[in-house]
């Protein structure tokens, strides 16, 4: 088999498209940067723990707090929070979805833990708002 592998790569940079298969070979070991930014912004509606966050952005959890502290200016915990509310926000001018279904579709685990937050950040509760 490895004798086969190395014919392959032989065969690959014989033909026309070296340049493209040395940048295609060359990348195939390097570790790719995950975006940061865009990790967060994909699991914001999950309930992802800072463990699970800084695990799946290859950190230990101090530089995943810090690294969040520079690109928010604010702590991972009130960041995701503020952001779990805004969507609720958005969901609840919706005609079709109760408030619970909201809450849970947001990343809360429990209607009252979401409800008390969410008249903290807008004065109101889900169900004035």
């Amino acid at each position: 088999m490895s004798l086969k592998l190395k014919e392959l790569i032989l065969l690959l940079n014989n033909t026309n498209q070296k340049n493209e298969i040395h940048h295609v070979l060359a990348n195939l070991f390097n570790p790719t940067k995950v975006k940061f930014k865009e990790v967060i912004h994909a699991n914001l509606l999950s309930d992802l723990s800072l463990e699970e966050f800084a695990l799946i952005l290859n950190m230990s959890v101090s530089t995943f707090k810090r690294t969040f502290k520079k690109e928010f200016n604010e702590s991972p915990h009130q960041y995701i929070k503020n952001q779990k509310l805004k969507k609720a926000a958005e969901l609840l001018r919706l005609p079709n979805d109760g408030i619970s279904a909201v809450a849970y579709d947001c990343g809360f685990n429990s209607i009252a833990h979401f409800s008390k937050a969410f008249k903290e950040r807008f004065g109101v509760s889900p169900r004035e708002y």
